[in-house]
């Protein structure tokens, strides 16, 4: 058998489509594995150029639509070119377009090998698809499990909140370090709380320890622990310290940029080797921990000044999160009250609840002391106010003053003729636990709803306005607009 022949009989055996043309295109040959894959004969079309078998092979030619085919820029460029096909079959065609030179290095034919791809394309999308649904499955797991853990102790209304959450609930499955940052009183240590309870250390210690309130005297003996007799005053029996207590489980440290410098290398050496030395003891003890970190400070620029170790803010500093102030997530400010209301009517024997009119202020008031600010204030009421009622004169006076509602809310709770306040008349009393003393809850809620978007209306110059700080979109505003007559 010649050689030539032996080269046919092997282009015709491969699982690998091949056509070879001339310079210009004219088909010389074709296999029949390429007659399988293209479901055409491709033998038809010998001395035929290739343009015109492809303009039957796809009903839309790419090549043309593009302006230069895979022909043209293998002669201009003299180098292989590849593309990826869809056929009329369905099939994706992986299209090599290689030169054929010869000794002077002058193109004389062109190679066409084709593979069927569509088996890796389709394994690529499935792929990309199963990823999908991956990560949709995963973010509606999240948020069945979000819905799952709310409880009477979490508040997770606003979008920053669920964001916090979300992204608490996934490092919580890891042992990653934390540092939680954000103003004092935004509920860090619930945050801190929360990782911990959702965790695998769940069962086991979570220390909150505040390390602005611990004296550097007192600071290796409450953290480290000290055996017995280690030094003058201590106790008979030793102590095992803060970090062994929490060994297993979660160690919160609260305040942290307050910590000095001298100290920070020291729960740096507890991080970094996981064990901790009692005072007087002659070797450490392993310890295992789960460190969670907080701070106001911002502890980039203390690093900068140098009043934080570098290496010890990357020890804390797996995963940072960011808790906002109660300022910028409104939609919590509601649930909270609620929340406080309900556990201070608890603890105090009372039935206090709030006129339309005081939760206009709250709902009002900066918070510059955050959720910390919020309890207090509730706390405070709940004790000071005379009667169930609590009206807008009931609050502190900073808030009452800090409000642009402030007129309007005297107007509100001005006495009317038979001893019931205007507002309450209107809208009914906003309780703790949603009661009202109208004769019915839906009208007490409609009234209340009626009166609370017409206060927003008045306060806002547009519509649209309104409705953003309700929290609503407009059209949901324009149907209560029609509805209540507004």
């Amino acid at each position: 058998m010649q050689l030539l022949d032996v080269m046919r009989a092997a282009l015709e055996t491969i699982k690998t489509g091949v056509i070879i043309t001339s310079r210009d295109g004219t088909i010389l040959f074709g296999n029949k594995y390429y007659d399988t894959l293209s479901k055409m004969e491709v033998s038809r079309y010998i001395g035929r150029n290739i343009k015109d078998f492809r303009s039957e092979l796809f009903s839309e030619n790419r090549e043309e639509m593009e302006g230069k085919t895979m022909l043209d820029r293998c002669l201009e460029t003299g180098s292989e070119i590849q593309e990826i096909y869809e056929y009329a079959t369905d099939d994706y065609v992986l299209t090599t377009v290689s030169p054929i030179k010869d000794s002077v290095g002058e193109i004389q034919y062109i190679a066409y090998l084709l593979v069927n791809y569509s088996d890796v394309m389709r394994t690529e999308k499935s792929l990309r698809n199963s990823e999908a649904r991956e990560n949709a499955l995963q973010s509606q797991l999240q948020q069945t499990m979000l819905n799952t853990i709310k409880n009477d102790k979490i508040v997770i209304e606003s979008a920053q909140s669920r964001n916090i959450f979300s992204t608490a609930l996934r490092v919580a499955q890891t042992d990653v370090s934390v540092l939680l940052l954000g103003e004092s009183g935004t509920g860090k240590d619930v945050i801190a709380n929360f990782i911990h309870n959702n965790s695998a250390r769940k069962d086991k210690p979570f220390i909150h320890i505040n390390l602005s309130t611990i004296p550097a005297s007192l600071f290796e003996a409450q953290l480290f622990g000290y055996k017995a007799g280690a030094y003058t005053g201590a106790s008979k029996e030793g102590y095992a310290g803060l970090i062994r207590i929490a060994d297993g489980g979660t160690l919160f440290l609260d305040e942290i940029g307050e910590l000095p410098l001298e100290l920070q290398v020291k729960i740096l050496q507890v991080i970094q080797d996981r064990e901790v030395r009692e005072v007087g003891a002659s070797k450490a003890t392993a310890v295992d921990i789960r460190i969670i970190s907080a701070t106001n400070k911002d502890l980039r620029e203390l690093v900068k000044q140098g009043k934080f170790r570098l290496d010890l803010f990357y020890r804390i500093n797996t995963v940072d999160i960011t808790v906002p102030p109660l300022r910028e997530r409104a939609e919590d400010l509601p649930r909270l009250i609620h929340l406080f209301l309900d556990e201070y009517n608890e603890t105090y024997h009372t039935e206090k609840y709030m006129t339309s009119s005081a939760l206009d202020l709250l709902r009002n008031y900066s918070w510059p002391g955050n959720i910390r600010e919020l309890r207090h204030v509730i706390e405070n009421i709940c004790i000071l106010s005379s009667g169930n009622r609590i009206f807008a004169g009931d609050l502190p006076e900073e808030i009452r003053n800090s409000s642009g509602l402030q007129s309007a809310a005297q107007e509100i709770n001005a006495p009317a003729a038979d001893g019931v306040t205007a507002n309450s008349r209107a809208a009914g009393e906003y309780t703790g636990n949603g009661q009202s003393e109208n004769s019915s809850l839906k009208a007490a809620m409609q009234s209340f709803e009626k009166a609370y978007i017409s206060s927003f209306l008045e306060r806002f110059p547009t519509a649209e306005a309104a409705a953003k700080a309700l929290g609503i979109d407009a059209s949901t505003l324009s149907k209560k607009r029609r509805e209540y007559h507004l």
